[in-house]
């Protein structure tokens, strides 16, 4: 399943769509259907998505409240338009998602960085709370039947934006990692430059890593050869970091 919303437009960017990062299972957006499934037996099943890397939760209902704290790369900016979308949120609907997350990209070789919401389908931005590479951000999304709040703060400079909305009923495959981000042409945005990642998400007060039911997912496109990929792994067994990195293809 992906879900798209409205067009957005991000300062000196042109209008993009921002799809949930929520991986097809079945269809075109993913292929974990497809048998990619890498592990040894008992480990994190590790497939692959066409848009999507990270980890992700197979759970329904119940309430979700998940953080995490990352720090902004230093990263080298193309010519050319890049985008991903690092996160954190769950579906709260068949067609619908929240979450938390920053917009991480480059235009015309210059980097952009600043806080990005879904709140139930709709997307808020906030370009002119801009972050700079070094800054630690933390990431929080608390969905229950009562309310949504969403939160994306950098730590290093003390500034904080918060999304608040109607509670949900459902809250369908929550995830942390990296989302994609199509331009206006509805065409998926190369990934930057950005080399490597760290991440220790929490799920509902424990470490994401150590909830069951969890699925990692790497990002790569076999048919299309000049995408970039992202992997997403751990460097040793039990580890409750789990790393991101870029590689290129080309």
């Amino acid at each position: 399943m992906r879900i798209r919303l409205s067009s957005i437009v991000a300062p000196a960017v042109a209008a993009v769509v921002l799809a949930a990062p929520v991986p097809d299972l079945t269809g075109s957006g993913g292929t974990a259907g497809a048998g990619t499934v890498r592990g040894a037996p008992g480990s994190t099943p590790h497939f692959h998505s066409y848009t999507f890397a990270g980890e992700q939760v197979s759970q329904t209902d119940g309430p979700v409240t998940m953080g995490e704290t990352i720090m902004i790369p230093k990263f080298d900016c193309t010519k050319r338009d890049e985008a991903v979308y690092p996160s954190m949120g769950a579906n709260v609907g068949p067609t619908v998602a929240s979450s938390a997350g920053v917009f991480l990209g480059c235009h015309r070789g210059t980097e952009i960085i600043y806080p990005a919401f879904e709140l139930a389908g709709t997307a808020k931005n906030y370009p002119k709370l801009t972050f700079r590479a070094g800054d630690q951000i933390n990431l929080q999304v608390s969905i229950n039947v009562t309310q949504t709040k969403l939160k994306v703060v950098d730590k290093t400079t003390r500034t904080a934006k918060t999304v608040t909305g109607p509670g949900a009923s459902q809250t369908i495959n929550p995830w942390a990692g990296f989302g994609p981000w199509y331009n206006a042409s509805n065409k998926l945005e190369p990934v930057p430059n950005f080399g490597k990642i760290a991440s220790a998400p929490s799920f509902n007060g424990k470490p994401l890593a150590a909830i069951p039911h969890l699925t990692l997912y790497d990002r790569y496109d076999i048919h299309l050869p000049d995408q970039e990929e992202i992997h997403a792994y751990r460097e040793h067994k039990g580890l409750r970091r789990i790393f991101y990195e870029d590689f290129r293809q080309h």
